[in-house]
Order: C-alpha cells, then sequence, then structure tokens
C-alpha cells in the first residue's frame, strides 16, 4: 500500500499522548493506520487498523450533488400562452 506515519502527540496538559492516525486511499477503500503504543527500544509496537470501504465514493459524489443542486435551483422560462400570443399578434 505505501508509507504510513501514524503519531502519538505528547501535550504538556494531557496525561495521556493523543494518537494522529495516517489515512491513505487504496482504490475505492480508506485504510486508516493508529500508533497504539510503543516500546522505546523499538522491540514492540502496538497498531490498529481500519478499513472503510466506499469513502472516496462520497468525495465523488459531492460535485454531482452540487450540479443537481444548482439545476433544481435554476430559474424556470415564464411560459405563454397560445392564446396570448395570438392575442397580441392581432392586437398590433
Amino acid at each position: 500500500v505505501g508509507m504510513f506515519a501514524p503519531a502519538l502527540n505528547y501535550y504538556p496538559s494531557q496525561r495521556e499522548p493523543i494518537g494522529s492516525p495516517d489515512v491513505q486511499s487504496v482504490g475505492s477503500i480508506d485504510v486508516y493506520l493508529s500508533l497504539l503504543s510503543f516500546e522505546k527500544d523499538g522491540s514492540r509496537v502496538g497498531i490498529k487498523a481500519y478499513l472503510m470501504p466506499m469513502v472516496p465514493w462520497i468525495w465523488w459524489s459531492l460535485p454531482l450533488i452540487m450540479l443537481g443542486s444548482m439545476t433544481a435551483l435554476w430559474p424556470r422560462r415564464r411560459r405563454t400562452r397560445v392564446s396570448e400570443v395570438s392575442e397580441g399578434v392581432s392586437a398590433a
């Protein structure tokens, strides 16, 4: 899939580290990789992976939704009756 770089961020006001997952899209699946824990000597690492199918489809559908909304909100032309048009021609 590629290189992932999840991290644990340490903040002075927090007791526990805050995890920052790394996200990569592969085809129609988003892969989230989170670092849960690690040993300082590098002997052990705890990770968790999430596979979220169809998430890119949500992002690709937004332009289509916007286009449909703009089409629905576009003002309609006023229809004129045939009798009004013929009366206007005969009155002139």
